[in-house]
C-alpha cells in the first residue's frame, strides 16, 4: 500500500484475471464475432468444445455459452461455494 497513487495504472487482480477475460470473450465472441479470437480463447483456457457446438451454429450467443459453460461451470461453482460455506456435518 502506497500513500500516493502510482503513475502506472495497475488493475486489481479480480479485474485483471476475471473481468477482463470475461469482457474480452463477450466482445470478441458475442458482440463482434471473430473466429480467430474464439479459437485463441479455447486454446488459452485449455478447454475442448465439440465441433458440433461451434460449426453447426451461426448464433454467436450459442458459441459464447458453449465457451463460458466449459470455462466456468455454474453447477461446479455453486457446489464448491456451498461446500466452503456450510459447516461440516460433525460441527453442525
Amino acid at each position: 500500500i502506497h500513500k500516493k497513487p502510482s503513475k502506472n495504472h495497475i488493475l486489481p487482480m479480480f479485474v485483471e484475471f476475471i473481468l477482463d477475460p470475461i469482457w474480452s470473450i463477450y466482445n470478441n465472441v458475442y458482440l463482434n464475432y471473430r473466429s480467430d479470437e474464439f479459437k485463441r480463447w479455447i486454446k488459452k483456457l485449455k478447454i475442448e468444445i465439440p465441433s458440433r457446438e461451434i460449426d453447426n451454429h451461426k448464433d454467436t450467443k450459442t458459441k459464447m455459452i458453449a465457451l463460458m459453460s466449459r470455462w466456468m461451470s455454474i453447477s461446479n461453482a455453486v457446489l464448491d461455494t456451498i461446500v466452503k460455506q456450510l459447516p461440516s456435518p460433525k460441527e453442525a
